[in-house]
């Protein structure tokens, strides 16, 4: 019966102890976050200037339109007259007939091509089969005389041609081929891609995990545009990160390009990490403003590092048990509320002070099963 006792007793201060812990995790995570969020404010606003005059030299003129609306959109970030002078000439050579036709036949005929409209050719001579057939002859003449060859264009000419293949299926083989001709597919994406094709031509139909990826695709381009998409596309790795892209390009297809170009390589793996945050596209957004002294601030995490390490931690257990949800709410009220952070600290002071006492209370009742020999 004391046996009993205790062991009721121990249950409850356990279970005071987590639930501490569970309210001190959303707070924690508060702290973290108005910390990272100061950190970030006082860093100065990138310079994007540069960055779009390199789009325009690479032939990227929608891309470099993107940033360049960005930056004439938010007036505190530096060099507007500049960026306004530029817009300009990007509107006035986005909209040039003469320039576009001349990209669109270039991508046509030779079926590769960075800009949107050399993609955009690329992709049609892929549609009329016509594209597909020149790609595969041009493989095949490669092997035959000793040139490198591309096994990711091959498989994909092969799955273009499947009979099965309609409608926007017939059309995400062309774009994939489109973004490996402009270095726009990274190399493991590439291999798997090979692989999922092959086994797709030999059996005759698509590979299950292989239409998901060209759904998801097709979800990128909706909310992206083909420049865009192809520019988040090489962060890619494999069919999760697939599917990532299209999760969070659905929501904020503006932030998720921006803050992949910024970020460079690893963007996806910070992306993935805060973007499942509460507030995390404030962060994303925030950080994206300040260049890549912003991206290294929120690879930190801020100032706290203690703090972001037992978040972390924290998380990890949180996700076992299924509980991200009810802590994602705590931590979105305490960021809201002041009284509701003062609560949620007493909370954790009046559960800790209980969870001692019982334990006190417990090992008190019987102190000779816990002496040490």
């Amino acid at each position: 019966m004391r046996l009993f006792k205790t062991l009721r007793v121990l249950t409850l201060a356990l279970i005071c102890l987590a639930t501490a812990l569970f309210l001190l995790t959303g707070l924690t995570q508060g702290l973290a976050e108005r910390r990272l969020t100061r950190a970030l404010q006082a860093l100065p606003d990138q310079d994007y200037t540069g960055k779009i005059l390199a789009l325009q030299n690479q032939g990227r003129i929608s891309e470099a339109l993107d940033w360049a609306r960005y930056v004439t959109n938010n007036p505190a970030l530096p060099n507007q007259a500049a960026v306004s002078n530029l817009l300009t000439a990007l509107e006035k050579e986005q909209t040039s007939v003469w320039h576009q036709a001349d990209r669109v036949a270039k991508g046509f005929l030779t079926g590769s091509g960075k800009s949107a409209e050399e993609m955009g050719g690329a992709i049609t001579s892929d549609m009329m089969v016509y594209g597909d057939c020149r790609d595969l002859i041009l493989q095949g003449y490669y092997r035959l005389t000793g040139r490198e060859t591309d096994a990711v264009v091959a498989v994909l000419a092969g799955v273009g041609l499947l009979t099965e293949l309609v409608d926007a299926l017939d059309w995400a083989p062309a774009v994939l081929k489109a973004f490996r001709k402009a270095n726009a597919m990274s190399q493991r994406f590439g291999e798997w891609l090979a692989d999922v094709c092959r086994r797709s031509t030999k059996a005759r139909k698509l590979d299950p995990a292989l239409r998901e990826v060209f759904d998801h695709l097709k979800r990128l381009h909706e909310r992206l545009g083909l420049a865009r998409t192809a520019a988040v596309f090489k962060h890619a790795d494999n069919a999760g990160d697939v599917a990532a892209l299209a999760k969070y390009a659905d929501a904020h297809p503006d932030e998720v390009y921006r803050f992949l170009e910024t970020a460079g390589d690893g963007g996806l793996p910070l992306l993935r990490r805060v973007g499942d945050e509460p507030r995390g596209f404030d962060l994303i957004a925030l950080a994206t403003r300040k260049g890549m002294p912003g991206m290294n601030a929120l690879r930190k995490g801020g100032e706290l590092r203690h703090v972001t390490l037992f978040v972390r931690y924290s998380e990890r257990v949180l996700r076992t048990f299924r509980l991200q949800r009810p802590q994602q709410f705590l931590h979105a009220l305490a960021m809201r509320s002041t009284a509701a952070r003062k609560t949620m600290w007493a909370g954790v002071a009046v559960l800790s002070a209980i969870a001692a006492w019982l334990l006190r209370a417990a090992f008190r009742r019987h102190p000779h099963r816990y002496a040490v020999s």
